[in-house]
């Protein structure tokens, strides 16, 4: 019992960190006038990371989990636009993985993240995936060969 009230504690806290970072990315920036609309651009952002994203504190913490997550992949396989990471499904990693996720997309908006806990198999799955040109940024970001 006390592993599957662990497990859906685990997946609450997950949502609420995507939606809490989903809340502050609806919101205005500091320098847009209160009460500003936010207008649908069809423009694709670049394949480019948004160094002034994060301020130092949130870079700092990002890249100790991204070093975490590079650290625990057990497997990696290859998609047609982008990876899936193996990774352990325990809830510290489910839980960092999730923290990386939602930092990672302020940073790089153009990627597409998906994880995917498995049941009873106990597999825990990163994907991510983005248009053309998203998986040579990833391997040369991740270091992963063709």
């Amino acid at each position: 019992m006390n592993k599957r009230f662990a497990f859906f504690v685990t997946i609450a806290v997950l949502l609420l960190s995507l939606a809490h970072l989903a809340v502050r990315a609806s919101l205005p920036s500091d320098g847009q006038a209160e009460g500003a609309t936010m207008k649908t651009q069809s423009k694709e952002v670049p394949i480019a990371c948004k160094l002034g994203a994060l301020d130092p504190a949130e870079r700092a913490r990002h890249q100790a989990l991204a070093k975490q997550l590079r650290e625990s992949v057990q497997e990696i396989r290859e998609l047609p636009d982008g990876y899936a990471l193996r990774l352990p499904a325990d809830t510290q990693s489910i839980l960092a993985t999730a923290e990386w996720v939602t930092r990672e997309r302020l940073c790089c908006p153009f990627f597409v993240f998906e994880m995917e806990v498995g049941g009873e198999a106990s597999e825990f799955w990163l994907r991510l995936t983005g248009r053309e040109g998203v998986k040579q940024f990833i391997e040369a970001q991740m270091e992963l060969k063709r």
